[in-house]
Formats: C-alpha cells, structure tokens, sequence
C-alpha cells in the first residue's frame, strides 16, 4: 500500500503553511462550504465500524462529519486565530477576491445516522 500524504488535507496544508512560510494561502475566494471533522474522531468512528459490523447493516451508508458546516475562509481565520495565541504570530491570509460572483448555497450535511449510533461532536471549532 502506498504512503498517505495526510498534508494534502486542507486544513493540515494550511497548518504547514502558516509555520513554513507564516501565511495562508487559499488558491479561490474560500466561500466553499465545509463540514470539517477532527482525524482523531475519524479514526474513531472508522472503528466503530470495525469493531461492530451490525452498524452498517442496521443503516446503510453514512455521512461522516460534525454536522456544522464552516467556509474553508473561516476555518483559516481559526488557524490564524490559533497560530496568535499558540505561536505567537498571526500568519497573512492571501486568498482570490472575488472569485465567483455566484451566491454559494448554504447546506446542512447530515449526520443524523452518527447520532443515532451515538456519535455527538462536541468541538466548537
């Protein structure tokens, strides 16, 4: 199996950035609409699934995630935010201005399924 490049994720490539080149750059204005899990509770729930088989069978395909959705811009302002107060400096966000002139719709991605095997998110960011 070939090695995972985990900092291709968005958020770990925004981290990386902020302490290689003390900035953040989004290559599109950062309207798109996220639900952005934790990996720690990724893996949580992938064995969750693992461990008892009848999950999947009870109720089918599942949407992973929090069930909160947040613009990629704004998970980049949490980074910056964190960087100020773990690192002591706030990394410059460049992102396309103005991309899309298009109204972005809102969505809720459901989880309802997690919830029901017990699953609540309980981070705030």
């Amino acid at each position: 199996m070939g090695r995972i490049n985990c900092w291709n994720l968005l958020v770990n490539d925004l981290c990386k950035q902020a302490v290689v080149n003390k900035e953040l750059c989004l290559h599109s204005d950062g309207s798109q609409l996220r639900d952005f899990i934790p990996l720690n509770e990724l893996c949580e729930i992938i064995g969750t699934f693992i461990i008892d088989k009848s999950i999947n069978n009870e109720l089918g395909v599942f949407n992973i995630g929090t069930g909160k959705t947040k613009s990629v811009i704004k998970m980049a302002e949490v980074i910056q935010n964190r960087c100020e107060k773990i690192l002591e400096f706030r990394p410059k966000l460049n992102f396309k201005k103005n991309l899309s002139k298009d109204k972005r719709p809102t969505f809720k991605y459901m989880t309802y399924k997690l919830n029901k095997m017990g699953y609540h998110h309980n981070n705030e960011n």
